[in-house]
């Protein structure tokens, strides 16, 4: 292994609970090849037996004690974070009633836990998969863990610390998201560099882009290529093209076709 690799940050991913709907090893390994901050790597994983009952009501884990399950894998990395698919709970600052369905939340200083229950992850939107709904808030917790400090705000910037509070605004966030100003200026205080913003915009970058599963299904059912392919099938059956001219009647099916296809891979958002 590389020195630069080995010096790297590394960042422990622990599974909490089984049969999550996200690979989180397969993750790992694409975030380290699109960004070259942290060293993204899974330490271990956390029994439902272990988690035991929901401790919030009947419905929710209190996120206090997620942390405490975390804490005993901070050897394995720098920081650490629990990906678990039941609802997060806590109580607010100042508050002294609990508040659910939590994204994610983190002790800003040594372990954060992102939840992937339905109840929250459903707020990403159709065209966001679990993936990028989790490398976007991965992002947002890795961040202030390392700053070690709270970076949320209530303001709604699409920055990647927005707190959300409207649930139905993470869409939004996620396929605008950024790290806006003032937060940089933050974070820059605490020592964290422009490199590793820069390494924490790439995967935002990756996490709002349309993946190819939509790209398809977009293209396939847009006017533009049934207007193209109904009016080459409808020449080819008449008679209208002759043979010699075939390619060039494709290629002018395919081009707007392709276009519509960029146009939703890398400019929708």
């Amino acid at each position: 292994m590389a020195d630069h690799e080995r010096r790297l940050p590394a960042v422990g991913l622990v599974e909490m609970g089984e049969r999550l709907p996200v690979r989180i090893d397969k993750l790992a390994r694409r975030l380290n090849g699109m960004q070259d901050a942290w060293r993204f790597q899974v330490v271990g994983s956390i029994t439902p037996e272990v988690l035991g009952n929901p401790d919030v009501g009947d419905h929710s884990y209190n996120a206090q004690n997620l942390h405490t399950h975390l804490r005993p894998f901070a050897e394995a990395a720098e920081v650490i974070v629990g990906i678990t698919h039941v609802r997060v709970a806590a109580k607010p600052a100042g508050s002294k009633r609990f508040e659910s369905d939590y994204f994610s939340i983190g002790d800003f200083s040594q372990v954060s836990v992102i939840t992937l229950h339905k109840s929250v992850a459903e707020y990403r939107g159709p065209t966001v998969t679990l993936d990028q709904y989790l490398a976007h808030l991965l992002v947002s917790e890795v961040l202030m863990l390392f700053a070690k400090i709270n970076l949320c705000h209530t303001a709604s910037k699409h920055c990647v610390f927005d707190e959300c509070q409207d649930r139905s605004t993470l869409r939004d966030c996620i396929e605008r998201a950024w790290v806006r100003e003032r937060c940089v200026a933050r974070l820059k205080e605490q020592n964290v560099g422009t490199a590793v913003i820069e390494a924490a915009g790439r995967v935002l970058r990756w996490a709002k882009r349309n993946q190819w599963s939509f790209v398809l299904k977009f293209t396939a059912g847009h006017a533009i290529t049934g207007f193209c392919v109904g009016t080459a099938l409808g020449w080819y059956i008449s008679e209208f093209v002759k043979p010699e001219r075939a390619v060039e009647v494709a290629v002018a099916v395919a081009v707007p076709v392709l276009a519509v296809a960029v146009y939703a891979r890398w400019f929708m958002k």
